[in-house]
């Protein structure tokens, strides 16, 4: 903790102040708890970590859904960090002309947002940062896969047929 309202954790190469996230990921819960912002920082940082969270301080969240809040802030983290970088490159002019498919890779129980872009190929301007705006994923694991066109049409010939191109 560096100061009262903020808190870095070391998230790959940045350096990201997490209190401002924990704040609204516990106005926004949709379950009953009694966690602070710090203790939920604290949290965060332990999760990220790869330590275990006590089943107790789990219960602590309505149906065990501490989980809920800390992937709240972390898939965060992980959109404004290393998605500008990846979707930067996915956009570069000679990776666009090897590559110029782009499939969304959705997974089960994904989000009503994800759902929408899976089943056809989506342009290099359709790139946002995941998790999407409006995901209620716990953890999202959606993904883009680029296709050259013999790889596109190897994956999803069928997309071809639709004239979804």
């Amino acid at each position: 903790m560096t100061s009262l309202g903020s808190y870095v954790i070391r998230f790959q190469s940045w350096d990201y102040d997490i209190w401002p996230l924990a704040t609204e990921a516990l106005r926004v819960c949709p379950y009953k708890h009694d966690l602070s912002v710090g203790e939920l920082c604290d949290l965060t940082r332990q999760t990220a970590e790869g330590r275990y969270i006590k089943v107790d301080i789990q219960a602590r969240v309505e149906g065990s859904n501490l989980g809920w809040l800390i992937h709240t802030i972390l898939n965060r983290v992980h959109r404004e960090t290393y998605w500008p970088d990846r979707i930067a490159k996915m956009k570069e002019p000679d990776l666009c002309r090897m590559t110029p498919y782009i499939e969304f890779i959705i997974e089960d129980g994904c989000c009503s947002v994800a759902s929408s872009l899976h089943g056809r190929w989506i342009s290099h301007a359709e790139l946002a940062p995941l998790p999407l705006d409006g995901c209620n994923s716990d953890h999202c694991r959606c993904d883009y896969r680029c296709h050259s066109h013999r790889r596109a049409l190897q994956a999803h010939p069928e997309w071809f047929d639709r004239g979804h191109v």
